[in-house]
């Protein structure tokens, strides 16, 4: 919208003369609040579907999460369980190698098999640990300390 006024005082050969005008103009269709507001709503459009790309991405986040924890508790489970197993080979290979029924190196394969399974319990461990800390974090929940996990991990499910 624009807007002009003049005053003025003229002294010609007839005299002074006044004058006064005014005028005003106002576009009716302007070209450019028009494409602002296509601009406007085509960068709402981006927005809302950035959100959903972000809804989905932190849904699929939270699913690998839990699924992640659950393959680790099932791991530990698997991992103690042949832990007893090789406890168990063990104290039968040291019976044997005490009867002189075994030699020197199946009771050193025994008591390698024991030592392997028990890196692995103590991985199979550590995996559920950090698994455990990663679901409520893909949850976008901060944990405040050990009351907290298992809290944190509760309202995830």
């Amino acid at each position: 919208m624009q807007g002009q006024a003049e005053y003025g005082r003229f002294t010609g050969t007839s005299g002074d003369t006044w004058s006064l005008a005014a005028g005003a103009s106002f576009p009716l269709f302007d070209r450019t609040a028009t494409a602002e507001v296509a601009r406007a709503r085509a960068s709402l459009e981006a927005s809302r579907q950035h959100l959903a790309e972000l809804e989905l991405s932190v849904t699929r986040e939270v699913s690998q999460a839990w699924h992640a924890l659950t393959d680790a508790a099932e791991r530990v489970t698997s991992a103690e369980a042949s832990l007893a197993a090789a406890i168990g080979a063990l104290e039968a290979a040291q019976a044997r190698y005490a009867q002189g029924a075994a030699t020197v190196i199946d009771l050193t394969d025994a008591k390698l098999t024991r030592r392997a399974a028990s890196a692995r319990v103590v991985q199979a461990h550590y995996d559920r640990n950090v698994s455990h800390y990663e679901l409520p974090a893909a949850a976008g929940r901060i944990l405040a300390g050990p009351q907290a996990d298992e809290a944190a991990v509760e309202g995830v499910q």
